[in-house]
């Protein structure tokens, strides 16, 4: 049995470790598919709810892991941190819509009861850790026999400080439940890594530090099942600033330098899910993780990063699904590969129709991949997760070259492919997923 490996993301800053670390899967620098549990007081940003519906479309057979060729795939989910209707924390704590005179005066100032959850909890960890307790009895929680857990997330904020140790807990006591064994539960944390603004948290460096200092703690005296965890940032803060809006939107964002704290949090994210050598110990100072050498090759994933995104962009903006289907020589130029996945998609999609299928199944298949990588007014396309890239010739060999997917109609389950329109986008997704990782033909 694989290793089953799961990150569970906490918070804003949570969600934009997993925007870049997704952005490496899609490009094959990372190798193995995983499960990312988003859990998060405000809204998931657009490019994890895009990758999510992007990596259902990839489904093909029974099980939702499984993409064609019985390829394990990533799935994502985002548990909903369930907010009041009228959105203010007095209500998410009382259940009145005004404080008056309750004993929740004792616990809370005035200022966080009346303030709105859809505004963030301004790094309150307080709250979020009675806010969210419904979080802990999610499904997705459930360790698998063989699972190495990364939660991630800031020890400084209102979601990740408030939940992180609970989350923690929760996993490892449904571990004991049901007897899972071979359970690796790591964490990447991040301290004050960035200049927080005044005027949206006042006093927040004060704020921040002791959030850091009282979370930190509670982690230790709580969490001996933690493995190992490593540290970004610190006390002393950073000179970085943060434009929290711009990352909800995350379109074409660039992407860190490598001494920036998003690309330590993903480079020390892929290290703990994956180092299966690092000795366990009981001493909680002596788990942290100080040094490690880096997965990820920063040079070569910016060069990978520039020819996939111009492969992609080739067979968009060149129609190449199009004018394979018309073209008599496509084989000779595309290659048998890619000939053979449309053949066999069209082949489901007319079987879904009693063989009435219409001729203009590539045309649907090339509508479907503009869509998934422009994107629309309701999903961020593929194109945006990326940094505006140079463009740069690609061959057609070179479209040839990839190790498009061979088909198993069998294996296709019937009631995911109910519609012509729902079988080409599923085949635009396996396209656009397979061009990203390039997995070169073998000869």
């Amino acid at each position: 049995m694989a290793t089953t490996y799961k990150l569970i993301c906490v918070g804003g800053t949570g969600q934009m470790v997993l925007h870049y670390y997704i952005q490496l899967y899609l490009l094959g620098l990372i190798k193995h598919p995983f499960e990312a549990v988003v859990i998060d007081t405000d809204d998931v940003i657009a490019s994890i709810d895009s990758a999510r519906h992007f990596f259902s479309d990839l489904q093909y057979g029974a099980d939702t892991i499984n993409g064609v060729q019985e390829e394990p795939i990533s799935i994502i989910t985002t548990p909903k941190v369930p907010a009041p209707s009228s959105d203010k924390v007095v209500t998410a704590l009382t259940g009145k819509q005004e404080i008056g005179e309750h004993p929740v005066r004792a616990f809370f100032h005035d200022d966080t009861l009346v303030q709105k959850v859809s505004q963030g909890l301004y790094a309150r960890p307080a709250l979020s850790s009675v806010m969210s307790n419904q979080v802990f009895a999610d499904g997705a929680l459930t360790p698998d026999r063989d699972s190495s857990f990364v939660f991630v997330g800031s020890v400084i904020g209102g979601t990740s400080g408030g939940i992180l140790a609970p989350l923690v807990d929760a996993v490892q006591k449904r571990q004991t439940l049901n007897n899972v064994t071979d359970v690796r539960m790591r964490a990447v944390l991040f301290g004050r890594y960035f200049v927080p603004d005044d005027n949206i948290i006042p006093n927040a460096v004060q704020r921040f530090n002791s959030n850091q200092v009282f979370v930190l703690s509670s982690i230790r005296e709580a969490l001996k099942q933690l493995h190992s965890y490593f540290i970004i940032g610190g006390i002393q803060g950073a000179d970085r600033t943060r434009d929290p809006n711009l990352e909800k939107g995350t379109v074409r964002l660039p992407w860190p330098t490598p001494e920036d704290p998003y690309w330590a949090g993903v480079q020390a994210t892929e290290h703990l899910l994956t180092e299966v050598i690092i000795p366990e110990t009981t001493d909680f100072r002596k788990k942290e993780v100080e040094k490690f050498q880096p997965p990820i090759d920063r040079a070569r994933a910016d060069e990978i990063r520039k020819q996939r995104f111009n492969l992609v962009a080739r067979l968009v903006r060149r129609k190449v699904v199009k004018r394979l289907a018309a073209d008599p020589f496509a084989v000779p130029i595309w290659g048998r590969r890619l000939t053979d996945l449309l053949a066999s998609f069209w082949n489901i999609a007319n079987k879904a129709q009693g063989g009435k299928l219409k001729s203009d199944f590539p045309d649907m298949v090339q509508d479907s991949l503009e869509r998934l990588w422009m994107g629309t007014d309701e999903r961020l396309g593929l194109r945006s997760f990326f940094p505006e890239t140079p463009r740069e010739s690609v061959s057609p060999a070179t479209i040839a070259a990839v190790n498009w997917p061979t088909v198993d109609g069998s294996k296709a389950l019937p009631t995911l492919f109910g519609s012509p329109q729902v079988v080409a986008q599923r085949l635009a997704a396996t396209i656009l997923f397979s061009a990203l990782q390039h997995k070169e033909e073998q000869t």
